[in-house]
């Protein structure tokens, strides 16, 4: 029997490895038995669903950085030049504001350090510092034949990599979302190969962490197959019924961020709510909210205005943070959005999604009803690179005000095939592959890698 470490660092990376053919294709091999490493919050649920003779879950002591290492981790986050991390030091709705000289400080250091000399030194350093040692019991426990690190960035992730290679395991790393190359910082540790889902992940690993290019493995998007397969467990009437959403009209789905991202993010639903309500739409419609699971709401508002609203997930506490996704859940969103006739969000993950299925797309770049400084602003998250990507295929409508925001759900309810060839271009650079098949390819490439 061989062995495979996998650290499930939240809800995401279940939602990416576990509940896709990537795993599936693993757990055929009769040969082949499995450790998650998970967070102590989770072990319980994920017990429930997946322990059994050749699936253990462990949840160490420590899931995040302390101390020393915590500090040395920062920093690295804060390394390369991209516009993205420039944002975060300068002040954005998701980092805390510093001091003029604290900003100007961190932002000399970028020029000085973000170099590949100085990039190599602070791996050859992060080596020598931290070895990985939280996982030094487990490996001598379960003697892993690989690892797989699903979340490159995760703090189980680093050290199940370092703790591999100290001991000369294969190991393999994967870039768990889009926008993990320009935002997260430089890479702690390099694996001997590494999964991304698309080219512009690819070129970016290369630029910004000086990895090489022949040891980057292009999959496509494994938690998105889901949207490339047909399925037909429900008609458009069928599934809006249950949530007393009248299908005859035009349906506007709006992809709540959460207020982590988009404090004012209330005022939007406000807004929209009474542009319905006046009855200044060209075509009848319906909306409805589908809530981040991994970040708190004004739920209470959504109640209050009589919005209707689901937040899908299951969650082992009380923390929003505990979120997991089971297969109905990610089948959920799939048709909540097939059957939609226009997607609203906040520069999200989304617009991948409502493009593959050539659904209309709108980006919020307001705050509500007042005009807030830019550094508290969703607009400078449109100034991000991942974000730029999207904007440029023209696939997208980008509002920076109320007035151009119902002007845009009128214009693309009257005509939804505006946008559409950049829709088509979104899916194709983000996916690469539209076969279903990127599940399967990421499964049956650890299992070469593992021999």
């Amino acid at each position: 029997m061989r062995t495979i470490f996998i650290p499930i660092y939240d809800g995401m990376i279940s939602k990416n490895i576990l509940r896709t053919d990537v795993f599936d294709i693993l757990r055929k091999r009769d040969d082949l038995e499995f450790v998650f490493i998970v967070d102590p919050a989770k072990k319980s649920i994920l017990e429930e669903e997946f322990k059994n003779e050749k699936i253990h879950i462990e949840a160490p002591p420590q899931f995040y950085y302390k101390g020393l290492e915590r500090i040395w981790a920062r920093f690295l986050s804060q390394v390369p030049r991209t516009a993205s991390i420039k944002n975060f030091i300068e002040g954005s709705p998701v980092t805390p504001r510093k001091s003029f000289l604290k900003r100007k400080f961190q932002l000399l250091l970028r020029e000085i350090f973000d170099h590949k000399l100085c990039r190599w030194f602070f791996r050859t350093t992060d080596k020598i510092l931290f070895g990985g040692h939280q996982m030094t019991y487990l490996f001598e426990k379960y003697k892993p034949d690989l690892v797989f690190a699903a979340n490159i960035y995760g703090p189980a992730d680093v050290w199940a990599l370092k703790q591999a290679q100290k001991r000369g395991i294969p190991n393999i790393g994967m870039v768990k979302s889009w926008d993990n190359l320009t935002t997260r910082g430089l890479f702690r540790v390099h694996p001997e190969k590494l999964i991304v889902h698309n080219h512009q992940l690819a070129e970016q690993a290369v630029k910004i962490d000086d990895y090489a290019i022949d040891r980057i493995f292009v999959s496509g998007i494994p938690h998105y197959d889901i949207f490339f397969k047909e399925k037909n467990l429900y008609s458009r009437e069928s599934f809006w019924k249950k949530y007393g959403i009248d299908q005859d009209k035009k349906i506007i789905l709006y992809c709540e961020p959460g207020s982590n991202h988009a404090f004012w993010g209330h005022e939007i639903w406000q807004i929209i709510a009474e542009f319905l309500k006046d009855k200044k739409n060209v075509l009848p419609a319906e909306f409805f909210v589908t809530i981040h699971p991994a970040y708190p709401v004004r739920e209470d508002i959504l109640k209050k205005l009589k919005i209707k609203f689901v937040r899908l997930g299951e969650y082992a506490n009380s923390s929003t943070k505990s979120w997991e996704f089971l297969d109905t859940d990610m089948l959920e969103l799939m048709y909540m959005i097939k059957f939609s006739d226009l997607v609203i969000n906040t520069g999200s993950t989304m617009n991948i999604e409502a493009a593959i299925l050539d659904k209309p797309i709108i980006n919020v770049a307001f705050d509500g009803y007042t005009e807030r400084n830019y550094r508290d602003s969703v607009r400078q998250y449109y100034d991000q690179e991942h974000l730029v990507n999207i904007v440029k295929t023209g696939g997208v409508k980008v509002a920076y005000g109320k007035e151009e925001l119902l002007a845009q759900i009128n214009e693309l309810l009257e005509n939804p095939k505006i946008g559409q060839d950049g829709r088509r271009k979104i899916a194709e650079e983000q996916c690469v592959f539209t076969d279903g098949q990127s599940g399967k390819r990421v499964g049956e490439y650890i299992l070469k890698a593992l021999g």
